[in-house]
């Protein structure tokens, strides 16, 4: 069997039909796998999402097969924290996103190879501005894009679990013996222990989505 060699280029105008079927046909699939996903946009929908992402400070890109044809979809972003942002606790200065991320069905023989072609492109894109801390959201329902997340040095960070509708918390007085400050540099050992053990605990919950 021929290898076929994956090409990521900037997104063109020929390229969009093909990309909405791709996105739509992604979205599809989630659904399938977890109806609390949301189910698939409208043509013009996902039009209307590329559009706005090719105006966005860096553009998209577009992952082409062998035959020149779309097989996947990303647009890098760049999430920059001001050093008051309480989130500089958990990320860097400068964080690499990948936004929109579409892939092929994982059936589809290419699409490790696709998935591995635009981790590359987003960590050379990512590198030349400056990114320190580099971040992917993933349903985890769609488990098989595990193997390549792993391999590109991405660790699990965060889940997210779906509510949906608002617990209804009993109001409750605040204990007396505990003690609220700003964290201690000497803290950073035990903060990051904690963390690691925080998301392999999330890891093991199969509806919670990453």
């Amino acid at each position: 069997m021929t290898v076929q060699h994956i090409m990521v280029v900037p997104v063109k105008d020929e390229h969009i039909p093909e990309i909405v079927e791709l996105v739509r046909a992604q979205e599809s699939r989630w659904y399938r796998l977890d109806p609390r996903l949301r189910a698939a946009r409208s043509i013009e929908q996902v039009e209307a999402m590329l559009q706005r992402d090719r105006t966005r400070e860096l553009s998209p890109v577009v992952a082409l097969d062998g035959h020149e044809r779309v097989c996947g979809y990303v647009r890098p972003t760049i999430w920059q924290l001001q050093p008051e942002d309480g989130l500089r606790a958990f990320f860097t200065e400068r964080n690499g996103m990948a936004q929109a991320l579409t892939l092929p069905d994982p059936a589809n023989p290419i699409a490790v190879r696709v998935a591995t072609a635009l981790f590359s492109t987003l960590t050379h894109l990512w590198s030349q501005h400056q990114a320190h801390g580099e971040m992917v959201r993933w349903p985890c329902c769609d488990l098989w894009l595990d193997q390549v997340v792993h391999k590109q040095g991405f660790l699990l960070d965060s889940a997210l679990a779906y509510q949906v509708h608002p617990p209804t918390l009993e109001s409750r007085p605040f204990p007396e013996h505990v003690v609220i400050r700003p964290a201690r540099p000497m803290m950073k050992r035990l903060w990051w222990h904690y963390l690691l053990r925080n998301c392999s605990f999330m890891s093991l919950i199969p509806h919670l989505c990453v």
